[in-house]
């Protein structure tokens, strides 16, 4: 268990103890992120993927491919699928965001209409962080829950990698990261 305090609205500092959900926002005041997160939706959101599982994997090994390192992760609820990247310095969004367009699959077919490809950057699919700079009506970003969430279903908020063509539970003990020069020419590679 964790200690977590906090300041109410009377300024009176709060303790609690027990198991916590961290979440974090993106992107910071200067328009940098140190991660970018593809979100796929699964059953229980408004335009769920046919098969989030696979658009992860798909988007995973176009990652791969480019020589980015992409962690395969369930997401909370357990239905859906989250490819993170890491960054080893604070990174501009816009470039980070530029990266997710550019390499996640264009069309990937929903749930309600299988069969029928949707452009998944539209519906299906969230990347966060969501925008390139904050805005005055937007002073946080957009909020992404952390992975190795306590209360999470069997199997969720854990990480995967593909052995022998099958998704297995692993446990990272290094997350390799992604230089802004890495970034840059990927992207110019990319264009």
């Amino acid at each position: 268990p964790a200690v977590a305090r906090y300041t109410n609205r009377n300024g009176s500092i709060r303790a609690r103890t027990g198991h916590f959900r961290a979440g974090t926002y993106a992107p910071d005041k200067a328009g940098n992120t140190r991660w970018l997160c593809v979100d796929f939706d699964g059953a229980g959101h408004s335009d769920p993927l046919a098969d989030p599982q696979q658009a992860a994997v798909l988007t995973v090994s176009a990652f791969s491919e480019q020589g980015i390192p992409a962690w395969l992760e369930r997401s909370g609820g357990g239905k859906g699928w989250h490819v993170w990247v890491f960054f080893s310095q604070p990174t501009p969004a816009k470039l980070v965001r530029q990266l997710a367009h550019r390499l996640v699959p264009a069309n990937l077919p929903l749930a309600q209409q299988r069969g029928v490809a949707m452009p998944a950057r539209n519906r299906g699919v969230e990347v966060f962080p969501k925008q390139d700079k904050l805005s005055k009506a937007s002073q946080l970003g957009n909020l992404v829950w952390l992975p190795f969430f306590y209360g999470a279903p069997d199997g969720a908020n854990q990480f995967y990698r593909l052995e022998s063509g099958d998704l297995v539970v692993f446990q990272p003990e290094v997350f390799e990261t992604v230089s802004l020069e890495q970034l840059e020419s990927t992207l110019a590679r990319l264009s």
